[in-house]
């Protein structure tokens, strides 16, 4: 359960290395700081997101410290919310109970080919699995599993100028 092959195709990876070996898929975030360390040149610096092959934040999205599978997609104005309020431990949410991940900063595994629409917020420690979609607006936490669909549903009222309410 959430082991990479799970979300992901490594096949699209320039970096497969980072996964060998891991429980978890969010494992992987663990290991970034000193796999980057023997790969940079020594003025680059930073803790990179992993971007699988042809994954897309083409415009105005927050991406902390998540793994985007191949062919994933954010709409505009997404954020993959990475630090929790207490800045505590991040644990995945699941029905049988909390898995802690030791991690203090892990935003979203997004599985391949998974749509996310626009301004749609995920919160830390959310894992969605491939071929998922998530409609436009929607605030989501917790374990998508393999091709599921979340939609917000709500009532829109709108009332014309003469049914405005009097202040």
């Amino acid at each position: 359960m959430f082991a990479p092959a799970e979300f992901l195709d490594l096949e699209h990876t320039a970096h497969p290395k980072l996964f060998e070996n891991q429980n978890y898929v969010w494992d992987a975030l663990k290991q970034i700081a000193s796999y980057l360390q023997f790969r940079l040149k020594p003025a680059v610096l930073g803790e990179n997101c992993i971007l699988f092959d042809e994954a897309q934040v083409p415009h105005f999205n927050y991406v902390g410290d998540s793994i985007l599978g191949h062919h994933a997609h954010l709409g505009a104005g997404v954020i993959l919310s990475n630090v929790k309020l207490d800045h505590g431990e991040i644990a995945v949410v699941t029905p049988d109970g909390n898995i802690p991940t030791g991690l203090r900063k892990f935003g979203a595994i997004v599985g391949d080919r998974t749509e996310i629409g626009s301004n749609v917020v995920i919160n830390p420690g959310s894992v969605l699995g491939r071929d998922c979609m998530i409609y436009a607006g929607v605030n989501f936490r917790g374990v998508l599993p393999y091709g599921s669909m979340v939609k917000l549903r709500q009532e829109l009222q709108v009332l014309e100028k003469r049914d405005w309410p009097r202040t």
